[in-house]
This record gives C-alpha cells, structure tokens and sequence, in this order.
C-alpha cells in the first residue's frame, strides 16, 4: 500500500523516488520586501535561510529554499 492522499510531499516524493545524496547549506539572510511580506515581518529583518538539493544516481531530484524569521 502507498501512501494516501494526504501524505507530505517529502514523503510521497520518497516512496517514488528515493534519493542517494543531499546536501543542505544554512545562512543568515536580511528579509527582502517579499519575504517580509509573506513572513509578515519588517523588511530588513533577520531571517534564517535553509537551501536543500537532492539527488538519485547523480540525478537531480528536488530543490528547496525554507525562509523562517530570525526571531
């Protein structure tokens, strides 16, 4: 059995195609106006940026950019 409708990405993702390697790359970044917007928070603000690359084979697979507020 798969999983349902209502399984997370990642996870629907996984049981498809399963990755070999990853790599995550952490940063500090200043909130620019349209992610102040969206986070709802001053532009300028400190924010916590984490960049996610997968892979299968060599293959690329995902990409991801996850902003959080700083605070």
């Amino acid at each position: 059995a798969g999983p349902s409708a209502a399984a997370p990405p990642g996870t629907w993702l996984l049981d498809r195609i399963p990755w070999t390697d990853a790599e995550h790359a952490i940063r500090a970044k200043a909130a620019d106006a349209k992610a102040a917007s969206t986070l709802e928070i001053a532009a300028g603000e400190a924010c916590l940026v984490v960049e996610r690359r997968t892979w299968a084979a060599r293959r690329p697979i995902t990409w991801v950019r996850l902003i959080y507020p700083g605070a």
